[in-house]
């Protein structure tokens, strides 16, 4: 599989641009690590913008495998140079300005990486070389302008992450699981959305795509990942997530189910929470009590039931059977004396020793 790359622009040999009078860039970006990137775009200066695929229609790639590609040919520029200068960006977020060396037959190769902190994307030294030849066409950067989500499809975050038992973050970073998201700082420094400094209490705020459910991955340098935690968004524009670090895996978890409605609540001093927001209340507990008062009905409604038909139906046909069971019993009493005097008038006859 082919390593990380970022197409560039090439400065072609003079002998070579007499030739051709083209530069071929190539670039690839390894965002297996973060899944930052959405659709990452490649300009030049003098060429046509391209974006980056990963979709196996380049030489050597794979589609899905999270490296992107993109190649441009561009015009030589008149004075002949080592490199050419290309920038990245992937809608709103800007990468930045990347230096590609040339090769005398005028191609220029650069692989990158995507990573958490900034620069958010560098050069990748341990990427494989690209293969002799790649061969696709470019995209049209206007053919996806204006199609990223607008503000009804995003929610803003504000992310709470509780360190105070753990102890295990120093240099914090929260990144999403979508492609273009860019990782945001946890911050413990009394600077707003951060209430008190040095509490324990690290909180950023981001703003992401609407989907469902979203991933939150945690890193910490120098010790990479800390913990990937999946968190269900509420319907609202805006919600307060709650998380703890923990000293084993999976490293992070949610303390509450998210807040709805741009509510803001912060933990205290003694590891709870104090809401001071119009958010939603807890999830978990909400589904509970709906629960426990859907139960509650349905007992009534089925003790009112059973009391009923026990009035209307049960007890009339049990007193009949008591009423039944006293008259067999009193028969049976009646054929015992019965038959009691009907044995001692035999006894007292011409058998037992009475005169004729």
């Amino acid at each position: 599989m082919i390593g990380p790359l970022v197409l560039a622009l090439i400065a072609l040999h003079p002998q070579a641009l007499a030739a051709t009078g083209q530069l071929t860039i190539r670039i690839a970006i390894d965002d297996r690590v973060v899944h930052r990137l959405v659709a990452p775009v490649l300009e030049t200066t003098g060429g046509p913008a391209a974006l980056f695929a990963d979709n196996g229609v380049y030489t050597g790639d794979m589609a899905g495998d999270l490296i992107y590609f993109a190649q441009v040919s561009i015009p030589a520029p008149a004075v002949p140079a080592d490199h050419v200068t290309v920038h990245i960006r992937d809608n709103s977020v800007d990468f930045g300005e990347f230096d590609v060396p040339l090769k005398p037959d005028g191609r220029g190769d650069l692989a990158l990486k995507t990573r958490t902190g900034q620069p958010a994307i560098v050069v990748d030294s341990a990427a494989p070389p690209m293969p002799a030849s790649t061969s696709v066409s470019a995209t049209p950067v206007a053919a996806i302008e204006g199609a990223g989500p607008t503000a009804a499809d995003k929610i803003i975050l504000n992310m709470q992450v509780d360190d105070r038992t753990a102890n295990r973050l120093h240099t914090a970073h929260l990144l999403v699981d979508q492609a273009g998201a860019v990782a945001a700082p946890l911050r413990d420094d009394g600077v707003a959305p951060d209430e008190q400094a040095n509490d324990g209490i690290y909180v950023c705020q981001l703003t992401v795509s609407r989907t469902q459910t979203v991933v939150v991955n945690v890193f910490d340098e120098p010790d990479g990942v800390i913990g990937t935690q999946s968190i269900f968004l509420p319907s609202s524009s805006e919600a307060t997530v709650h998380l703890q670090t923990l000293s084993v895996a999976p490293g992070i978890a949610l303390a509450k189910e998210p807040e709805g409605g741009g509510g803001a609540s912060s933990p205290t001093g003694g590891g709870g929470t104090t809401e001071t927001g119009s958010g939603g209340g807890d999830r978990v507990s909400q589904i509970l009590w709906v629960f426990i008062a859907l139960f509650a009905v349905g007992f009534t409604w089925a003790r009112t039931v059973v009391g009923q038909r026990w009035a209307t139906e049960v007890k009339p046909v049990l007193a009949r059977l008591e009423r039944w069971l006293d008259l067999q019993e009193v028969a049976a009493r009646r054929r015992r004396v019965e038959s009691g005097h009907g044995a001692g008038h035999s006894e007292g006859g011409p058998e037992g020793g009475a005169p004729p």
